[in-house]
């Protein structure tokens, strides 16, 4: 009996209903042309001269289109370009969907592309959705994304989590 009673309730918390608030989703100038994107995971949004780089894409397709939105609106002059994948698990990779829709480029370390496209380009019929075209650039021990006025360094760091790490 003892093992089957379920703990008790948490602590109400500020979120109507009691319970933990949601996050809040916000855009923060940590330095010129470089964003946090909160709420949920963070990302982080690199401004380059014609386009924007997003690491991380988030833990849901919804949580991936949100992100989006917030660059979108933040940064509405340049386009999203590139989508960085820190590592191929599935709360790091279950946002890529809308950026794939959207057109932008996978960034993630070289190991993880096979897993990837395989995930990324089954058929979605079951969903009544079209199959995806997932577009990548690997990453090695090093990748640099830049332009005369800023530089992003991918980094592999193998490591007990993930193989394919990027930092």
């Amino acid at each position: 009996a003892e093992l089957l009673t379920p703990p008790p309730p948490a602590p109400a918390g500020n979120a109507p209903g009691g319970g933990a608030a949601p996050p809040v989703e916000s855009v923060q100038t940590l330095a010129p042309g470089v964003h946090l994107v909160t709420g949920g995971y963070v990302s982080l949004a690199v401004e380059f001269e014609d386009y924007v780089a997003v690491f991380e894409a988030g833990q849901s397709e919804a949580r991936g289109q949100a992100i989006i939105d917030l660059v979108e609106a933040a940064i509405p002059t340049k386009p999203i370009r590139y989508v960085i994948n820190s590592h191929p698990h599935s709360d790091h990779t279950a946002g890529l969907v809308p950026f794939v829709r959207l057109g932008a480029t996978i960034v993630t370390h070289e190991s993880n592309i096979p897993f990837l496209q395989l995930g990324l380009s089954t058929p979605r019929t079951l969903l009544g959705q079209d199959t995806l075209s997932p577009q990548f650039e690997a990453a090695a021990d090093l990748k640099v994304l830049g332009d005369a006025g800023q530089r992003l360094e991918l980094r592999h760091i193998p490591n007990g989590h993930s193989d394919g790490m990027l930092v």
